[in-house]
């Protein structure tokens, strides 16, 4: 059967809605770009609340990056329902980031185990996970910031 039977490409590219462009298209590094999924994956699994950003800055690498294959594997961040962040801004960014971190709390048989696993991500928080503006764990921040200090005060005393 040819071209003409079925009718051109261009054609058949117009009835899918695609462009012409992508029927011709074959993926440069296919390889490169399955093993940048499967970690990404592997952190969105122990942090499911990070953007893009967030994760590129966990796997030192650039957010282009990160988002060039999240878009064409289909990865999507998980986001709740916008709140009032105009209110208290600082107060709903933590909340929304603790609610897709923590997940179901009904799923805690008694109320020790509730308040145990908020214990443990609230420490996780503010220990671990990776803050944007910081580009650090906030614990990383403050060791680097009171290395600073303390370097710039031995330079004083001198």
């Amino acid at each position: 059967m040819r071209d003409t039977d079925v009718g051109t490409k261009a054609l058949r590219a117009r009835e899918l809605g695609v462009s012409l462009r992508s029927l011709y298209y074959k993926p440069k590094k296919p390889d490169k770009d399955w093993a940048l999924k499967v970690k990404i994956e592997e952190v969105l699994r122990e942090h499911p609340s990070y953007g893009s950003r967030r994760l590129a800055l966990h796997l030192h690498m650039n957010r282009k990056k990160v988002k060039r294959v999240m878009n064409i594997f289909g990865i999507m961040i998980s986001r709740s329902a916008p709140g009032c962040p105009w209110e208290n801004g600082y107060q709903e960014s933590f909340y929304d980031k603790f609610e897709v971190d923590f997940g179901d709390p009904s799923r805690f048989k008694t109320l020790g185990e509730l308040v145990l696993a908020i214990y443990q991500q609230i420490w996780q928080y503010n220990n671990t996970r990776i803050h944007s503006v910081l580009k650090m764990a906030p614990v990383q921040f403050a060791l680097q910031a009171a290395a600073t200090y303390n370097a710039g005060n031995k330079d004083a005393m001198q």
